[in-house]
């Protein structure tokens, strides 16, 4: 694909439009440089290797922009700190390493005065030096210096990191600087981010933050052991009935321009049980006809799987794969609402006057109450689903998918109308 490539002449350039939050910073709307080539391969190697760095830019301006609203430094200042620090942390010779220090040391006093470092940092000039020194000399780290830092380094599943940048931004909104992040400070942010959300989501909130503490060498535990109660009550996940998983198969039909693949990553789901972004990165062994979910794309070590193909699901698996680029997992889910919404079919529904929701995870949920429903005990559920299940489960592990071949091309969705159908014949 040539995104964010342009032609001028013969020429190559990459155009990429400056995100809206650091547009002030950076002084332009778009950003445009020539690539200096004519050869469009080379030219793709180049766009993606200048948009790398222009991420790691704007990510830094990102930061800048936080700290400059936070605290007391200008934006050239908070820049020429960043840099110091940089070059600081990148030393391993203690003696070099000491010289850097000395040299922070003599630029703040160059900046902000001789009386720098006294105990009382009452003015604010001195304060101001405070802060310079202390992100210059790594005593102080920048939040979203250390989100980004940890994120590109942690050794996380795209799905997790995906969650764990949602979750610290919040952080790094809320502390300028790791380490002001205390016992008492944290009790109420999270309290604060209780009042409008659930158990699970303050939850992700905990263990984001305090994965990011221990990745960084602070202390993480000043986010346990906080009473937290949650505003919000989580919504159980419901399924659909069979006249609503047959309906939305046969109305999402392709459009112009579309594969059907909402159709097919529907059927995929409602004849496996697979996850989203397991459909998303969908392997099939065509061999074998086994659908392999790939440890990249696995929840946990459980979720590494072979599910084999339900009959009803293989030409929809086979068109999946042969897609020129990935399903898009938001798009998938937006999608789904979408369609539930075009036919009418509710996405909330009341159980025993507790709320379910509906959406494209509920498949899965659909799926393995199909197998609950034909007697299917549970270790053989969670191997086929990719749950965790104990003891069971981990030798289950080891056992040859093609055992469970029976039980999947078991599952079957059946209308109303040939439920009565059938009825009538046995009578």
């Amino acid at each position: 694909m040539n995104r964010y490539l342009k032609k001028r002449g013969r020429t190559y350039y990459v155009v990429r439009r400056v995100p809206e939050d650091v547009q002030k910073l950076v002084g332009s709307t778009v950003f445009k440089e020539s690539l200096k080539t004519t050869d469009l391969s080379l030219a793709r190697k180049l766009r993606d290797e200048r948009l790398k760095l222009l991420e790691l830019e704007w990510a830094k301006a990102r930061q800048i922009l936080q700290l400059k609203a936070r605290g007391m430094l200008k934006a050239d200042e908070l820049r020429e700190a960043l840099e110091l620090r940089q070059g600081l942390l990148a030393e391993s010779d203690p003696a070099l390493v000491d010289e850097w220090k000395e040299a922070i040391g003599d630029r703040t006093k160059e900046l902000y005065g001789g009386d720098v470092f006294e105990s009382d940092f009452g003015g604010k000039g001195s304060a101001r030096a405070g802060e310079f020194y202390g992100i210059a000399s790594g005593e102080r780290t920048p939040t979203g210096l250390a989100v980004e830092q940890f994120l590109e380094r942690a050794n996380l599943k795209p799905s997790t990191k995906s969650l764990y940048r949602k979750m610290l931004k919040l952080t790094a909104a809320e502390f300028a600087f790791l380490e002001d992040i205390t016992r008492q400070r944290a009790l109420k942010f999270l309290r604060g981010y209780a009042e409008n959300t659930t158990a699970k989501a303050v939850s992700n909130l905990r263990t984001a933050t305090r994965s990011l503490l221990a990745f960084h060498g602070l202390d993480p535990s000043v986010m346990a052991h906080h009473r937290i109660d949650a505003g919000k009550q989580a919504t159980d996940k419901g399924v659909w009935t069979d006249e609503e998983v047959l309906r939305l198969i046969a109305e999402s039909v392709p459009t112009r321009g579309d594969q059907g693949w909402l159709r097919d990553a529907i059927t995929v789901a409602a004849y496996s049980g697979l996850r989203r972004q397991e459909v998303c990165g969908l392997v099939y062994d065509a061999d074998k006809d086994q659908l392999v979910v790939v440890e990249k794309k696995a929840k946990t070590k459980s979720s590494v799987r072979r599910v084999p193909c339900h009959p009803l699901a293989r030409e929809a698996v086979k068109r999946i794969v042969a897609l020129p680029k990935p399903i898009n997992e938001q798009t998938l889910t937006k999608q789904t609402q979408r369609l539930a919404t075009k036919l009418n079919i509710p996405q909330r529904i009341e159980i025993d006057g507790v709320q379910h929701k509906r959406d494209f995870h509920a498949f899965r949920h659909t799926f393995a109450s199909k197998l609950t429903s034909l007697s299917v005990d549970e270790a053989t559920i969670a191997r086929i689903v990719g749950h965790r299940g104990g003891i069971t489960a981990r030798y289950a592990g080891k056992v040859d998918p093609e055992l469970y071949r029976g039980i999947v091309e078991r599952v079957s969705y059946i209308s109303v109308r040939e439920a009565h159908c059938c009825a009538g014949e046995r009578d």
